[in-house]
């Protein structure tokens, strides 16, 4: 929820509709993408866990619900719902984990 990774969800929204601003985007974010799913599978290699594939998938959506979370909760301005949907999202993403265990 820092500042540059609200004002960088706002850049991602603005470039549905912006085609320069989302040709601008699709390097950076691919290569971001790449290197979550290249560590991804190093932790997953380096202890055990199983089912990397749908691990990456897992971690994509807990950055994109955290993304649209950052921009609602400024408009939103309610903390305790804000708090109560991380709580719901750090337990999701601890079952995710716990499942790929071996």
């Amino acid at each position: 929820n820092e500042a540059p990774a609200r004002a960088f969800a706002v850049l991602q929204l603005a470039a549905r509709w912006e085609t320069t601003l989302q040709q601008g985007l699709k390097a950076p974010v691919r290569a971001v993408n790449e290197r979550i799913s290249r560590e991804l599978h190093d932790i997953a290699q380096a202890t055990g866990l199983t089912n990397v594939d749908r691990l990456i998938i897992e971690v994509g959506a807990l950055i994109s619900a955290m993304q649209g979370l950052a921009v609602s909760s400024v408009l939103i301005e309610d903390e305790n719902r804000t708090h109560a949907i991380q709580v719901a999202l750090a337990a999701h993403y601890r079952d995710c984990l716990e499942a790929s265990l071996p």
